[in-house]
């Protein structure tokens, strides 16, 4: 859903308007106009699904990508710290963890997906767990994020209890390595 100049301009003034007034509704302003100002307007069909007629339509590839990326990293963070002793130490020793456990770095900000993100965790309420955590690596990693991400989408199917096994998370993490330079 894209909105001409015109239209956020009036949206704006609405809010303004409404804000002056004091009326209360059920729309969130602040949401509504932050959405528009950073280009995150799908996150208004999503937040708000009935005053959008066009339900059918799916969400971006960015807006899918980004929900991947954090639901990966969620599983990841989660089943680690669910490891025992051992095996934390065994995921934390692979080549592709850098002898840390595995943590989401966020995106790369030269790129939408930073907003993408944290309109899903701050506005949305998505992946609360990573609501404080800073959106932006500086530094071009969402090709990173990609790896992983297809790697970790044949396992998501085989998640026991929505936790990985040690050996499943180095089989994801290691793709932090880009494949030219695996051993």
């Amino acid at each position: 859903m894209a909105f001409s100049d015109g239209e956020k301009l009036i949206i704006a003034m609405m809010a303004d308007l409404h804000r002056h007034l004091g009326v209360e509704d059920s729309v969130e302003l602040d949401f509504v106009q932050k959405a528009i100002s950073y280009g995150d307007t799908w996150a208004l069909k999503s937040k708000y699904p009935g005053i959008f007629s066009d339900t059918k339509e799916r969400n971006p590839a960015d807006v899918q990508f980004v929900h991947d990326a954090l639901t990966m990293w969620s599983i990841l963070e989660r089943s680690y710290e669910e490891l025992s002793d051992e095996d934390k130490e065994k995921v934390r020793n692979a080549p592709g963890s850098h002898g840390h456990a595995p943590r989401f770095e966020g995106f790369d900000g030269h790129s939408d997906l930073v907003s993408i993100a944290r309109t899903m965790i701050e506005d949305l309420e998505y992946y609360e767990e990573f609501e404080g955590r800073a959106l932006d690596a500086h530094m071009p990693i969402n090709e990173v994020h990609e790896r992983l991400v297809a790697a970790f989408k044949p396992l998501r199917e085989q998640l026991h209890f929505g936790l990985l096994s040690a050996d499943a998370i180095i089989s994801v993490i290691d793709n932090r390595i880009h494949p030219e330079n695996r051993a």
